[in-house]
């Protein structure tokens, strides 16, 4: 229980850090926006000329990437404070943290939620939930675009 207290109270200090730097949150949201469009094209584009990729279909496809984007999103909301390990270890500031009477792993590898994350989780948990409706819809209508997903 302490460990969650002392963790919500590091997520709420990255949460102040992350919105002082308004031009960062900008050019972070907007780069993966461009990689997921871009890489969701590619996808869409490379399948639209062919029938499938392997043995998967565009649909198929489309749900796997974006299933992977969510469990990706997932592991950097909840780890992207590894990355800031070296500054800690080059600046000192390790010596603080290994001093502090919880485990130092708290600080070192959840150290704080990366909301920025939080917001591309929603986003591709809702193209995928609308997907996979709009997919169920077709499929109800005896069309054979979406086979893969059972009523």
């Amino acid at each position: 229980m302490k460990s969650l207290k002392i963790f919500w109270l590091f997520s709420k200090y990255s949460l102040k850090t992350t919105f002082t730097h308004k031009t960062g949150v900008i050019l972070f949201t907007v780069g993966k926006l461009l990689r997921f469009g871009m890489f969701f094209a590619f996808v869409f584009f490379l399948l639209s000329n062919t029938k499938f990729l392997g043995s998967y279909s565009l649909e198929q496809t489309i749900v796997f990437y974006l299933t992977y984007n969510i469990i990706d999103s997932i592991a950097q909301l909840m780890f992207r404070e590894v990355y800031r390990f070296r500054q800690l270890v080059v600046s000192g500031e390790l010596d603080t943290v290994l001093v502090k009477p919880y485990h130092p792993f708290l600080r070192i590898l959840v150290g704080g939620i990366d909301f920025l994350d939080a917001g591309m989780i929603f986003l591709f948990f809702s193209i995928l939930v609308c997907l996979l409706c709009l997919y169920k819809k077709v499929e109800e209508s005896h069309l054979p675009a979406c086979s893969f997903i059972s009523p």
